[in-house]
């Protein structure tokens, strides 16, 4: 076994998943939740913003709205670390047992 070979490759798929994990933090995703609140969330999980439905206001129901904006960003949170985790695993190669 070559372990200034298996070094190298280790080295370059240091890199790549480095990259690629820089490039999905500063990505910002837009989850619409069932059309009431809009979030936008980077990869790095900072809301960048949040969007409300004026019809979904009631200012003698915060606490619907309280709801839905908990359920919005946690969705958003969810659904972003669930793309993180699939971009970083097609990133390590099967068998290596790093994840």
């Amino acid at each position: 076994m070559d372990f200034q070979k298996l070094a190298q490759e280790l080295k370059k798929m240091q890199n790549t998943l480095s990259k690629k994990q820089k490039e999905f933090e500063e990505k910002v995703f837009d989850f619409d939740y069932k059309g009431y609140v809009l979030v936008k969330i980077k990869g790095d999980l900072n809301i960048e913003a949040i969007e409300i439905k004026t019809e979904i206001v009631d200012p003698e129901d915060k606490e619907t709205l309280q709801d839905i904006l908990r359920a919005a960003i946690n969705e958003a949170i969810s659904i972003t670390c669930k793309e993180r985790d699939a971009i970083m695993n097609a990133t390590i190669p099967k068998g290596t047992g790093l994840f």
